[in-house]
């Protein structure tokens, strides 16, 4: 321990600035090409690019693709950070309209001459539902990565650097990797090739009626194509496609970690960078997807108990902005917004079956029944998974409930009990369970009854909403905490030497924590989404203004995170003398765990907090055919 604690803190306190590299151009001064020729978006070519600028400087850097040449510009150099190459808005897949709104991506085709890769991208389309205006951006012609490479990188190369692919988070409903989202200035000072992807979102991301022609999980493949995109071009950019770690905040990595329990997707990647999210968030996985497709449809003009048909047809014909602005119907909050779900569907058609399994039975590794299920599972990966110290912070004041009642909170808890609770299909047949309504809200006696050990629990039997900071606990452990735990027990039981996993607790709250500017967020403590601003710059909350050559605790912050993921992202310890977790670990047990702050020491202690055994038991008993919260 010592030794951890000595490496640790010459990291904190000798921070410098600057990443000290030197570097060169990203194919400077490439030939020059003719100008691309560009075709409408249904011609499935890049409807997005410029035409060429005569003006542009000879030395813009340009890769040729297996589709074809693009072009980028040089974001310069700012405040520590290094000026790097920038390719924006590459087509991935094909535009996912008309016939092809729900299912899987479709490669996209080839184009002629140079494609302007100089602006961003579109975002997907999207709501916002926790602003007033419940504002609809961005277009279903969405497809589009960016590609972002430290000066020195390309073809020419003498080997290929890491590759960190990002994917954003949202709460499924919003994401975007367009630059000014996710600014990639401190990763790339790592001399890592960095790549921001799009995918669907909402009801046109997660929609699912388990059939050909809404098949589910689009979102889930467009990442999917988004990494075989990689796989198969960032050599030319100066990446190594067989070193590609994945990283996601939130919902974004919830989707990773889904995907790294499946074995074809997990070929495309080598390493995991999980914050504040796993395939267990309580908001990640269904199995009532075919309910909240009818009630989607039903908002929109379909009959109550129309056929699989009928609601196929209203849900494509709906407009993209009709679609979205359903999705704030209160039957449709009621039953819930479209998310991640199984593909059980037996018919032999040209949609691919994703996730055949719930999440649940791939991590426990329990016997495995549904079509396909055991050539789907994937050996383990080395994985970095981080929470927030008060997770709980933002829903709290996100969502509304700051401004309650302690009456008002109380009354709610009974919805706002972690949704995981109850297990998925395939877990609860191989664990003798006989009936269970599926992931989602108890049945309403149970959750009262849920709803009351919550209150023993925290507030000895009085209303958890009298004390705020009791309040937030709570909510940080239904929210992510009670169900991370879990996840980490069933990870550490197939980790290696060669797939290790490190964790850590982010609890720094100074000046670049994103989640608390963005949101105006005045509690105490790191919040949900605070370490954001410690990776990446986003134009959403420009009043961090990062500064890479600080010598604060937010430079400080920044310099140690980027490090840790850039360290990571090159098959290192993210720190030198930082333990994993033993592997074959109990969930029961302690575990090596780093506080991220000034003055930080590793702590061995279950860092899920004091409630982590009474919420083992709670889900011990939802799998237990003797339940006494569910009673038959």
């Amino acid at each position: 321990r010592k030794s951890f604690q000595t490496s640790y803190h010459v990291i904190w306190d000798g921070l410098t600035a600057g990443s000290g590299q030197t570097c060169v151009n990203v194919n400077a001064g490439a030939a020059a090409a003719e100008p691309g020729l560009h075709g409408s978006a249904s011609s499935n070519s890049p409807a997005r690019s410029a035409p060429r600028d005569a003006a542009q400087p000879p030395s813009s850097p340009s890769v040729r693709t297996a589709a074809g040449e693009v072009r980028g510009r040089w974001v310069p150099a700012e405040r520590g950070a290094p000026r790097f190459a920038a390719f924006l808005g590459i087509p991935f897949a094909a535009p996912p309209l008309g016939p092809l709104r729900y299912k899987s991506p479709k490669p996209a085709k080839p184009w002629s001459g140079v494609l302007e890769a100089t602006t961003d991208p579109p975002a997907c389309a999207q709501i916002n539902l926790y602003s007033e205006t419940k504002e609809v951006t961005g277009q279903e012609d969405c497809l589009y990565l960016n590609v972002y490479a430290p000066e020195g990188a390309g073809a020419g190369a003498a080997s290929g650097l890491p590759v960190v692919v990002v994917v954003p988070d949202g709460g499924l409903l919003l994401a975007s990797g367009r630059l000014e989202h996710f600014g990639p200035h401190f990763l790339v000072a790592q001399r890592v090739i960095v790549v921001s992807v799009n995918y669907r979102t909402g009801p046109l991301g997660f929609l699912s009626m388990d059939t050909e022609g809404i098949p589910g999980n689009a979102g889930l493949k467009d990442i999917v194509a988004a990494l075989r995109w990689v796989k198969a071009n960032i050599a030319s950019f100066g990446g190594d496609p067989a070193s590609t770690t994945v990283l996601g905040w939130s919902a974004g990595a919830s989707l990773l970690h889904i995907l790294s329990l499946l074995r074809k997707p997990r070929e495309l990647f080598s390493r995991a960078v999980l914050l504040s999210g796993h395939a267990l968030s309580p908001r990640a996985y269904t199995e009532r997807h075919r309910e909240r497709a009818a009630v989607l449809a039903e908002t929109l003009g379909a009959p109550a108990n129309a056929s699989d048909l009928e609601v196929h047809r209203v849900l494509m014909e709906a407009g993209a902005e009709a679609l979205l602005h359903a999705c704030d119907h209160p039957r449709v909050r009621r039953a819930g917004l479209p998310l991640p779900s199984p593909e059980r569907r037996t018919t032999k058609g040209g949609e691919p079956r994703l996730l055949p399994q719930d999440p649940e039975s791939l991590l426990r590794l329990l016997p495995l029944s549904s079509p396909g299920a055991a050539e789907a599972r994937a050996p383990p990966l080395p994985v970095l998974m981080g929470l927030a110290e008060r997770e709980g912070a933002l829903p709290y004041n996100v969502w509304g409930l700051s401004s309650l009642s302690p009456e008002a909170l109380d009354e709610l808890l009974p919805r706002l009990l972690p949704a995981d609770v109850l297990p998925g299909e395939d877990t609860a047949r191989a664990l003798g369970l006989t009936a269970t309504p599926g992931p989602g809200p108890l049945p309403q006696d149970a959750s009262l009854r849920l709803a009351q050990l919550v209150r023993d629990e925290y507030a000895a039997g009085a209303a958890i909403g009298n004390n705020t900071d009791t309040f937030i606990e709570f909510l940080g452990d239904a929210f992510l905490y009670a169900s991370a735990w879990r996840t980490v027990g069933f990870m550490a039981n197939v980790s290696t030497d060669t797939a290790p996993l490190y964790l850590y607790k982010f609890a720094v709250d100074d000046a670049y924590n994103y989640g608390k500017k963005k949101y105006g967020i005045t509690t105490p403590g790191a919040s949900h989404g605070d370490d954001i601003g410690y990776l990446s710059k986003s134009a959403s909350a420009p009043e961090l203004d990062q500064n890479l050559s600080g010598d604060g605790v937010a430079s400080k912050t920044l310099i140690l995170m980027t490090r840790m993921v850039g360290n990571f992202a090159k098959g290192l310890a993210p720190i030198e003398g930082w333990p994993a977790v033993p592997p074959s670990a109990s969930a029961a047990q302690s575990w090596p765990l780093l506080r991220v702050g000034p003055g930080a020491r590793r702590h061995v202690e279950h860092p899920a907090g004091p409630h982590q055994p009474f919420w083992a038991s709670v889900y011990r008993d939802l799998r237990s055919p003797s339940s006494t919260i569910v009673r038959s």
